[in-house]
């Protein structure tokens, strides 16, 4: 429950409220007001792109010498030959937007609202305003805050009521982080490497105050793309793993540590996925993913080697049954994403790190919090 001595929540629901004035009134979002809140209104809309392309040059002057044309020639090259046989297109080769997006609140609108929240962070001293922790990724860093597309996933056959499940994801984070840091999530479904390299460009990363600590959980979603090449075998997507993905993460990496000298960055291993997304083999391991996986981390570990600021971390043992046959159901209800017994793993092994970077918790981060939605505050 929201402490008595921190701001009431506000009509976030209300006409013409938008997502700066509801989360500057620190208020929470139920189910039905989360969608009119959370897309920015026109007045913002405005102000954010004037904010985005101010910071999308100090941006990317500060990353220019992180880019490395020859990890995205490297790539396409190797999947030049299946380019018709991809049934969702392209593996993301470097920095793109995901340009028809338009589930949830809509990929650049979503996009849009955390440069905003973001932006948030720079606008008051480090020490009351700027964020102590960071967490970058993909849908499974996304269930942290539950939901998926920023719209907190309704019950089934309901939806004006919240999910129980995403609601417990919800409360893992709250009690790990959300409550005890200012943090912030910045993590979009669906994102590939290249499309989270996108978004850090581009008004992602704080300007001003440096955070304690950035997380980086990224680089299923660019294994499932490649597998979703329909000629790509097991070989080809170890290939992807060691040649293209990591590169692309490397050529990230390097962006982030320019930007944000003095922010410690934890780099998360890949998490174990099964056969398929549904049916009959979706808990299968090892499966055509493992070997890649396994490669993958292994050149994310390499990274934290020589620079004391890359932290490696890796969280995947426990959601692999003892005899390693298997994807634990109980943690991840799909077979790849972790719903809130998972996520409590992975916070049990996160939260001792965070803690070592972020700084000292604090009663302020509980303003902060109620970003998006909740369903009691």
């Amino acid at each position: 429950m929201r402490s008595t001595s921190l701001r009431a929540p506000a009509p976030c629901g209300s006409d013409g409220v938008g997502a700066a004035a509801c989360t500057a009134l620190g208020c929470c979002f139920d189910a039905t007001a989360a969608q009119r809140c959370a897309h920015p209104s026109d007045v913002e809309t405005r102000t954010l792109d004037e904010l985005i392309q101010q910071r999308k040059a100090a941006a990317s002057s500060a990353a220019a010498e992180g880019l490395a044309p020859s990890s995205l020639a490297i790539g396409e090259d190797l999947w030049a030959g299946y380019s018709d046989s991809c049934r969702y297109g392209m593996p993301a080769m470097g920095p793109e937007v995901r340009e028809g997006m338009t589930w949830g609140i809509g990929w650049r609108r979503y996009h849009d609202l955390l440069s905003m929240r973001i932006a948030a962070g720079d606008q008051g001293p480090a020490n009351t305003t700027g964020y102590q922790a960071v967490f970058y990724g993909d849908s499974i860093l996304e269930h942290f805050m539950g939901s998926s597309g920023g719209v907190p996933e309704m019950q089934s056959g309901n939806a004006s009521v919240v999910s129980p499940d995403m609601a417990a994801m919800r409360a893992v984070w709250n009690r790990h982080f959300g409550f005890r840091y200012r943090s912030a999530m910045a993590a979009i479904s669906g994102d590939q490497v290249g499309h989270l390299w996108w978004r850090m460009l581009h008004g992602e990363l704080p300007a001003v105050n440096q955070p304690g600590v950035v997380v980086v959980l990224i680089g299923t979603n660019d294994l499932g793309a490649a597998a979703d090449c329909e000629a790509a075998s097991e070989e080809d997507l170890v290939a992807a793993a060691n040649r293209t993905i990591a590169a692309r993460t490397r050529d990230m990496l390097a962006v982030v540590r320019r930007a944000l000298p003095d922010t410690h960055v934890v780099l998360m291993g890949v998490l174990p996925r099964g056969a398929s997304l549904g049916g009959r083999n979706a808990f299968t391991w090892p499966n055509r993913f493992t070997n890649a996986i396994a490669a993958l981390n292994a050149r994310y570990e390499s990274f934290a080697e020589g620079d004391p600021m890359i932290h490696y971390l890796y969280c995947s043992d426990r959601f692999v049954n003892p005899d390693g046959e298997g994807i634990v159901k109980a943690l991840m209800s799909d077979g790849l994403h972790p719903h809130a017994p998972g996520l409590e793993v992975i916070s049990d092994c996160l939260a001792p790190l965070v803690a070592k970077s972020a700084g000292s918790a604090s009663e302020q981060s509980r303003v902060v919090d109620c970003w998006g939605w909740c369903d009691r505050c």
